[in-house]
């Protein structure tokens, strides 16, 4: 069978991109490893429009229960690579092999982790990755911040309105991200940089109480007492599957795409956090995946009519 559409990822961007294909009578699948992608990571959602308040998992739950009622259509598997075959692509999944006339690349991106003891137990118990998501939980209270580049120097802006102190952890010698955002953190009087600090485990009984790091100039292990941590030490893509002759990937190894959602190669789409975003956020990606599934609804139109 040749589907129409094949959606690769369940993220919100896939969820959304799913919908529109069965509102529009397509003949699609969604293959994904997994339901709600980094979204589900998400401890308090808080700017997510109808939802003053709610949990990434939570919200997630609600976006697959909409999905549910418009499509069965889901296979949980792993994508293990996507080429083009003629005019149509090949999607090997598992052992089986799918085909389809165009494709939506939903498959998200995971952020970079310290891999550290205590990052994974006191994950949404004090460790996060989204400071929009999680900041207001730590009002008042002291933060630290891993990273030094324009993703960390961001979170400082934004957090130093609503936390009380905050430790800026970064490895380097010297802040990575524009200048104009390396002043204006500097330029905060309740944040505190330390350089040549590299995180070495997080502690805690419950909940996280604080991080151990050593000083790459003397050597010494030092402590600080926090609430939370953010950690901004990068993102990596889920594209790995997707094969180097497609060539649709950037220096970064995101999806390069135009305003529709369309890649270089015309029956093929992408959306959310796997593409080349400034953003990362859950509306952002919802509005993708519906932009990304109209332009495939609207590329299998054009060519019906050929």
């Amino acid at each position: 069978m040749i589907f129409d559409l094949i959606i690769i990822g369940a993220s919100a961007s896939g969820m959304s991109a799913a919908i529109y294909a069965a509102r529009a009578g397509l003949n699609f699948l969604v293959i994904t490893k997994d339901m709600g992608g980094n979204a589900i990571k998400a401890g308090l959602v808080e700017n997510y429009l109808g939802f003053p308040s709610i949990a990434g998992m939570d919200l997630i739950k609600t976006f697959q229960e909409h999905l549910e009622k418009y499509t069965p259509n889901v296979i949980f598997k792993e994508i293990e690579s996507i080429e083009q075959k003629n005019t149509h692509f090949l999607i090997k999944a598992g052992e089986q092999n799918f085909e389809a006339k165009t494709v939506i690349i939903a498959s998200g991106a995971d952020p970079e982790t310290l891999k550290i003891p205590g990052e994974k137990e006191f994950f949404n118990k004090g460790v996060s990755y989204c400071e929009t998501c999680d900041g207001p939980i730590f009002a008042g209270k002291d933060v630290a911040i891993i990273g030094g580049g324009n993703s960390a120097l961001k979170a400082v802006v934004a957090l130093s309105k609503i936390v009380s102190y905050i430790y800026l952890v970064v490895i380097e010698n010297e802040l990575q991200g524009e200048r104009v955002m390396i002043e204006k953190a500097k330029q905060i009087k309740n944040v505190k940089i330390i350089y040549q600090a590299k995180t070495t485990d997080f502690f805690g009984a419950n909940f996280l109480e604080g991080l151990h790091y050593q000083d790459l100039n003397t050597g010494a292990k030092k402590e600080i007492k926090i609430s939370g941590a953010f950690i901004y030490i990068g993102v990596k893509p889920n594209t790995k599957f997707i094969s180097a002759n497609l060539d649709i990937l950037n220096e970064k190894k995101e999806i390069i795409v135009d305003k529709s959602c369309q890649t270089k190669i015309p029956s093929l789409f992408a959306a959310g956090d796997v593409v080349d975003n400034q953003y990362r956020q859950i509306s952002i990606a919802v509005g993708e995946g519906a932009r990304a599934a109209l332009s495939a609804i609207n590329y299998l139109d054009n060519v019906r009519e050929q």
